[in-house]
C-alpha cells in the first residue's frame, strides 16, 4: 500500500525472463539435437514484446533494470584479481558467465528459502561455485554446514551430522545458533549406495527435512 506503481515494461521484461528459464532453462544440448538453440530461434520468432539482442541465445541475456531492457550476462562478470597469499589453488574462483549466470539464480533462491540443485557431469564446477557462494555469505545472519556423501553414508550417519550444528531453542525445536540462518551443502548426492528397498535412506532423510521440516528422535521414538 502506498508504494508506486511497478514499471510495466520492467514487469514485462521480468515475466519474459522467467518464462524462459521456466520452459527453457532444462534443455540441453546433445550429440544430435542442440535444444537450447531451437528454442531460443522459436521465441525469439513468437513472442516479440520484450527484443532480445541479434547475438547469441536468449539464454545470453539478464533484465537490466537501469535501462530496462535485455542485457548481456557478461556485463556482470566480476574482474578477478589474483592475491599471492592464498596457498591453496583449490580456493581459487575465477567468475566466469557461466558461473555468474548460476550465481544470480542461487543467490535469489537461498535469499527466498527455496531448495537448489545443481546437475552435471564430474569437473564442471558445481562444488567449486557452492563453495564460492558458502563462504561469501554473511556470517552474521548465515551459516552453512558442508556433508561430503559417500558410499557408506546411510540415513543414521546423516543425522548425526544434521544435528551437530544445531542448538536447542525450545522443546522440540533445535535451530542455528543465534538468529542466523543455516545452509546445507549435500555433496555427491548421487553416492549412497541403493539398498534392497531401491532406495537411498540419507536422500529420504533428506527429503523428509524438505517436506515436514524435520526428522524424528530415534532415542525418543
Amino acid at each position: 500500500r502506498g508504494a508506486p506503481p511497478p514499471d510495466k515494461k520492467l514487469m514485462e521484461c521480468h515475466f519474459v525472463f522467467a518464462c524462459v528459464w521456466a520452459l527453457g532453462g532444462a534443455m540441453l544440448v546433445d550429440k544430435v539435437t542442440d535444444y537450447r538453440t531451437q528454442f531460443s530461434k522459436w521465441w525469439v520468432s513468437e513472442w516479440k514484446n520484450v527484443a532480445f539482442p541479434e547475438n547469441g541465445l536468449v539464454f545470453d541475456y539478464y533484465v537490466d533494470e537501469a535501462s530496462i531492457m535485455m542485457s548481456p550476462w557478461s556485463d556482470r562478470v566480476e574482474s578477478f584479481a589474483y592475491q599471492s597469499d592464498i596457498s591453496n589453488f583449490a580456493n581459487l574462483f575465477v567468475p566466469t558467465v557461466e558461473t555468474t549466470r548460476l550465481n544470480y539464480f542461487l543467490d535469489g533462491l537461498i535469499e527466498r528459502k527455496h531448495y537448489v540443485m545443481f546437475v552435471g557431469t564430474a569437473g564442471t564446477g558445481k562444488t567449486a561455485l557452492m563453495r564460492n557462494k558458502l563462504m561469501n555469505m554473511d556470517a552474521e545472519t548465515m551459516c552453512y554446514c558442508t556433508i561430503n556423501l559417500n558410499s557408506f553414508s546411510d540415513a543414521s550417519a546423516l543425522q548425526i551430522i544434521l544435528e551437530q550444528p544445531l542448538e536447542k531453542k525450545s522443546g522440540v525445536r533445535f535451530g542455528p545458533p543465534g538468529a542466523r540462518r543455516l545452509v546445507y551443502f549435500f555433496d555427491d548426492m548421487n553416492m549412497p549406495y541403493v539398498d534392497k528397498y531401491d532406495t537411498q535412506s540419507p536422500i529420504e532423510l533428506a527429503r523428509q527435512f524438505i517436506d515436514y521440516g524435520g526428522w524424528f528422535d530415534k532415542v525418543k521414538i
